[in-house]
């Protein structure tokens, strides 16, 4: 079994209305490597528990790829602590 960790990754432009929450959800869940995904369209954050940096990327190019956009992410350490980090700037 692999390591997990936990993120948040704020998605601009989520509307509540239309089940536009809901689809991302379902389109996120599929990603392997990734569990316990839930996308709160009230704070417009998604959260899930990921195995890897490349499984939180393959998250973020999901959102992006349904129209929004994916600025930053807070990381949840295994000991509980939260951190900020802010996403790498794409040449």
């Amino acid at each position: 079994m692999s390591a997990t960790y936990k993120v948040r990754i704020p998605v601009v432009g989520l509307a509540c209305a239309g089940g536009d929450a809901m689809a991302l959800e379902r389109r996120l869940a599929r990603v392997r490597g990734a569990s316990g995904v839930f996308v709160n369209p009230a704070t417009e954050v998604v959260y899930a528990e990921v195995e890897s940096e490349e499984v939180e990327q393959e998250i973020r190019r999901g959102v992006e790829e349904a129209g929004y956009a994916a600025p930053g992410r807070v990381v949840t350490s295994r000991s509980g602590r939260s951190a900020v980090a802010p996403t790498r700037q794409r040449s």
